[in-house]
């Protein structure tokens, strides 16, 4: 038996593919092209108009007129001898009557490599590969300098076979499950055998491409939230509903060019696959939790990709990811509703009886500090992690934070309150890793397990350090 190798290109790297393409419909008419795929970009570039110049309307609700925007279900194409279909495109049609010469760019959601389907093809699998999934899987070592014979590179299947992990179901969308394949190169005149981690998902019936996607993206979130760092998608590969093919897939994404993530280490994880919350449980309640936390979700990882944010955007982010948090569980802090209403009964009280009326309007308007009870009641939720995250003084860390966010999001023209940039960026990694656990905890870790699992972490350990000593003098300025 000869094991197939495994394709392993990360998308980090750009890619172009020259080919001929046409569209299903007309595939008389042919034109050259480029598929270009960069950071955020899936792109044809044609040296001629998709459609003729005259073009009756139709399925593309197209009226021949220069310039229109336009969506088109799929193009096909011929890359290297091999087929591919790109699928949801959307440009502006350049077509001319006439002799003109145009150039047109067509921006595709997907592409996809070794088959020509229809825009309406369901799947019902999807294989991946991940940034950290070897380090979340646990696989095996890499063995150099094996002749390549057949039995030995059974025996090293059979072992990545004995690592394979059926986990878990998602109820009513599919199954999850992470395993282990063999992997060889060949140099030399010797093979190298090593293992690979990958993990599928098969759908409960066939879906469209772009809802198998989602799942996909559940998937690596859920490794993501595990590194608490950037995690992307290295390779996808789907199969056509009822069919045993794997095909591969390119779709447009933010991390191609950066370099690969190094700070995916197991030791640094809040969780393996084999030590995830809840079991084989897990996967249906964090599919729930994503879609309860969108929104904090999108804001706690809106810089994964980004090229050196500014230090106040980043932390403005994570407070208002915290915010989110907070918001869908606990709604409208009534601590500080409790504590606004004391204040302004007590301002009333203070003033002369002619002013009163007056002043209540004005003062019942006022906001309450939402923010600092918010984030006092999740410290508190987190209990022993809270606050060692905070540096151990919870009112301190509430207090500069909250100065912090007002100066950052209203900068005032007074003399500052606040950290300066370097207090930012670490007050905002400490909010990140409070939102972070958070959602541990939220996925079923205890609180007193997660604090004995962030003794094992650095970078926990770091954040509690520089909590210490950053707010010292931010203190001390305030006292002055």
């Amino acid at each position: 038996m000869r094991l197939p190798t495994l394709h392993t290109e990360e998308v980090f790297d750009p890619e172009t593919h020259e080919g001929t393409w046409w569209l299903p419909d007309a595939p008389q008419r042919t034109f050259r092209g480029r598929l270009v795929f960069d950071a955020g970009l899936l792109e044809l570039a044609i040296d001629d108009s998709l459609f003729e110049p005259t073009v009756e309307p139709g399925i593309y609700s197209f009226e021949g007129s220069f310039g229109v925007w336009l969506e088109v279900p799929a193009v096909h194409g011929l890359v290297d001898d091999q087929p591919v279909t790109l699928l949801q495109l959307g440009g502006l049609s350049m077509a001319m009557p006439g002799a003109f010469k145009v150039n047109e760019e067509w921006h595709a959601q997907f592409a996809i490599f070794g088959e020509h389907l229809d825009p309406d093809s369901t799947f019902d699998r999807i294989d991946l590969t991940l940034e950290h999934l070897d380090e979340f899987i646990g696989v095996g070592p890499v063995i150099p300098n094996l002749s390549g014979r057949d039995e030995e590179i059974e025996a090293v299947d059979a072992v990545a076979k004995r690592l394979s992990v059926t986990t878990g179901e998602v109820i009513g969308a599919g199954r999850v499950e992470f395993f282990v394949r063999a992997r060889f190169s060949v140099a030399n005149n010797a093979t190298t055998i090593g293992n690979v981690g990958q993990v599928r998902f098969v759908a409960t019936e066939p879906i469209a491409l772009g809802e198998l996607f989602v799942h996909a993206g559940r998937l690596r979130e859920l490794v993501r939230l595990s590194t608490h760092c950037e995690c992307a998608i290295t390779s996808a590969y789907v199969g056509p509903a009822g069919r045993s093919v794997g095909l591969r897939v390119l779709r447009p994404l933010t991390s191609v060019g950066r370099r690969p993530c190094t700070r995916g280490a197991s030791h640094n994880m809040f969780f393996t696959v084999r030590t995830i919350p809840g079991g084989s449980g897990a996967f249906d309640v964090w599919w729930s939790l994503r879609d309860r936390y969108r929104r904090a979700w999108s804001l706690l990882t809106v810089h994964d990709d980004g090229r050196f944010p500014n230090a106040g955007e980043r932390f403005a982010a994570y407070v208002r990811a915290v915010e989110a948090l907070h918001y869908v569980d606990f709604s409208t802090p009534r601590i500080a509703v409790a504590e606004k209403d004391e204040r302004v009964a007590e301002a009333l009280d203070a003033l002369p009886p002619h002013l009163r009326e007056w002043a209540e309007p004005l003062l019942t308007k006022a906001y309450a500090d939402f923010f600092r009870a918010r984030l006092r009641e999740l410290i508190i939720y987190l209990g022993v992690v809270g606050t060692r995250l905070v540096g151990g003084d919870i009112e301190a860390f509430i207090d500069a934070a909250t100065k912090t966010r007002n100066e950052v999001i209203h900068p005032p023209p007074e003399q500052r309150k606040g950290l300066d940039e370097i207090g930012q960026i670490w007050m905002g990694t400490a909010l990140y890793w409070i939102a972070h656990c958070y959602l541990v905890v939220r996925l079923g870790m205890s609180p007193d397990d997660l604090n004995r699992r962030l003794d094992r972490m650095p970078g926990a350990r770091e954040v509690e350090e520089r909590m210490r000593t950053n707010l010292e003098p931010l203190t001390a300025r305030n006292d002055q």
